[in-house]
């Protein structure tokens, strides 16, 4: 797994390196390469191609791939006889990715011992479209860092202030270059909703606590919204229950633990 974060991080290591071998590795059914004693495996390859799906899975990727992974290994063999392993700050960083990958694998084993059926995405599915908001709407926006700022742009722009000078102070610099536009929004936060469904056209909203700070929103335009279909959320839905799943799982497990946050 480490290969495949690092391999096409490192290209211009083989430049520097040069060609490692004037005629093509001798490959067999067994490994790819191998470096002293060291075999690097036909998997390792299959798991960068894995990896980069853009690359096209043919010889001349797969002798690119390969001398990158003995590149790699040729510099860990070298860090190792310089006992560089042996380093604090190289065990903590191993040892930090370790738990990384032990984290993905665990959580990995889990949602699969733990699978979610088509019925319960479809209960997930109704009750969410049941609760999806009647009206979308064509908005503009200034975010702020805090809410005392918001309510300074809130008031500034019901006097009559052009909004699209205000939105220049935006947090968010690309919409502040198109005046503060964001395009149609679908607002499912409960609060969002009832403030925007008050609003007409062309009128500014109260500031609205975001997740990165504060907004201040004007409606632009409103259109009746629809739930999209079942299939087009369908991967959002289940990545959204597993989510939900995971954090139960940790509950679970800290019920059943020594917990100590200082």
């Amino acid at each position: 797994m480490s290969n495949r974060s690092l391999v096409f991080a490192s290209r211009p290591l083989l430049a520097l390196l040069g060609t490692l071998a004037s005629a093509p590795p001798v490959l067999s059914a067994d490994y790819a390469a191998k470096v002293d004693k060291v075999i690097i495996s036909n998997r390792e390859v299959e798991q960068v191609l894995k990896g980069n799906p853009n690359l096209p899975d043919d010889a001349r990727s797969r002798r690119a791939i390969t001398e990158e992974l003995v590149a790699h290994e040729l510099i860990v063999q070298a860090a190792k006889k310089k006992k560089l392993d042996q380093d604090q700050e190289v065990k903590e960083a191993i040892a930090t990715a370790t738990r990384q990958i032990l984290f993905t694998a665990g959580a990995d084993r889990y949602l699969k011992e733990h699978p979610i059926g088509d019925s319960q995405l479809h209960e997930e599915y109704d009750a969410w479209a049941k609760n999806f908001p009647k009206e979308e709407y064509r908005v503009r926006h200034v975010l702020l860092k805090t809410q005392e700022e918001a309510e300074r742009v809130s008031a500034d722009a019901k006097e009559g202030k052009p909004f699209a000078d205000l939105a220049l102070q935006s947090l968010d610099t690309e919409s502040a270059r198109k005046g503060g536009e964001i395009g149609w929004i679908t607002p499912m936060s409960a609060q969002t909703v009832e403030q925007l469904s008050k609003l007409k056209t062309g009128q500014v909203s109260e500031p609205l606590e975001a997740v990165n700070g504060w907004d201040v929103v004007e409606v632009l335009e409103k259109r009746p919204a629809h739930p999209p279909e079942f299939d087009q959320v369908k991967t959002r839905l289940q990545a959204a229950m597993q989510q939900e799943m995971l954090r139960r799982y940790v509950v679970e497990l800290q019920q059943k633990s020594t917990v100590e946050i200082r």
